[in-house]
Formats: structure tokens, sequence, C-alpha cells
């Protein structure tokens, strides 16, 4: 079967046979999480050029399109953000993912204040150089609102963090921004509850 041949490949170190293996697996079925993980590890030990990150991007890609996986989905944001630095790859099509990314796994109700989180801190360092101050945390301000929307666990956290993150940044948060943030969040918190009652 295809999993014993991978299985015995992947033991004895055959990359090339282990990649088209795979590559035909992936065309016949639906790899697991755990086989994207081992896919990406392997290549990961070997890749030394541009062409080669790209080749591993596309394996991201196509590992985040199957089963959802929140790991798969932040580990993929992450060696995005490495191509970004490295300017190997468009900061648009960077840009599309993250709002992908945040669609999907923003959503989910005990991981997603993880990728959030993530998301800001990778805003944080992309705008650090930028003399556009609304720019660089304007952004960063309506990244809390939105997470505020969604019915989230610690999400009262969030709305702590993003009162202090506030205070230090008074010229893109004002009383109004406050304010909405409290609402959005005694919302998204009802509903947490409700579903919560309902499980």
């Amino acid at each position: 079967t295809f999993d014993k041949l991978i299985l015995a490949l992947r033991k004895f170190g055959r990359l090339s046979e282990l990649r088209t293996a795979r590559e035909k697996y992936h065309e016949i079925f639906l790899c697991t999480p755990k086989m994207w993980e081992e896919w990406l590890q392997d290549e990961m030990e070997v890749i030394t050029d541009i062409d080669e990150k790209k080749t591993l991007l596309q394996i991201y890609k196509d590992a985040t399109e199957g089963y959802y996986s929140f790991d798969l989905i932040t580990k993929r944001i992450e060696f995005e953000y490495a191509m970004v630095k490295s300017n190997s790859i468009n900061v648009d099509d960077f840009q599309n993912n993250i709002n992908k990314s945040l669609l999907i796994a923003g959503s989910d109700i005990n991981n997603g204040n993880k990728i959030w989180k993530l998301i800001r801190d990778i805003y944080t360092q992309m705008h650090r150089d930028s003399d556009n101050y609304d720019k660089k945390y304007g952004a960063i301000r309506d990244l809390f609102l939105k997470q505020l929307k969604i019915p989230l666990q610690n999400s009262e956290d969030t709305l702590i963090e993003f009162e202090k993150w506030g205070k230090m940044n008074k010229n893109v948060v004002i009383d109004e921004h406050v304010v909405q943030a409290r609402n959005l969040h005694n919302i998204a918190s009802k509903k947490r509850y409700t579903r919560e009652e309902r499980e």
C-alpha cells in the first residue's frame, strides 16, 4: 500500500522517491495533518535555495486546503512571513493568506485567539519602520476589533490587552474605539455562552 511504501522510503531516507510517492498519494487521497507535517519536516531539512522554498510553500498551500489543521495554518503563516522578510514572495499574496487564515482559523473557539495574536505580532514587525503612524497602529487596532466580534475563549483577556494597548497608542485608539470594543465583546461573549450551554 501507499502508506507502507511511504513509511519504508522515509525510513531509508530516499527523498526523491518519497516525494513522488507522496505526490501520487495526494492525487488520489486526502493526506492527514500528520502526513503533511512529516512531509513538510522532511522537505524542510533539505531546502537550500529560493526555488525549493517556493516548492515547500506550495506543499503548505496544499496542506491547508485539505483537512482543517490549526497548527498547519499557523506554521504556513510563519513560513510565508519568513519568505516576505527575505523578499521571496509578494506582500499582497501574504496578506491574502492572512485574510483567508483569519476567516478559517480565527473563528476556532478554542485556538482562534492564538492566530489573532500571531498576526498582530507580525503586523507590529512589518510596520516597525513605517513613518505612517496611522497605518502602523491603525491596522493593529482594527485586528483587535475584528477579533472581539468573534466568540472565542479568553476574549476577556483580549479586551483587557486592547485597552492597555490603547492607552499607549492614544492617537489611534479614542474613547469611541474602547466603547466599541466593549460592546463587541459583550455580544460575542453572549454567543459563546449560549453555544457552551447547548454543548
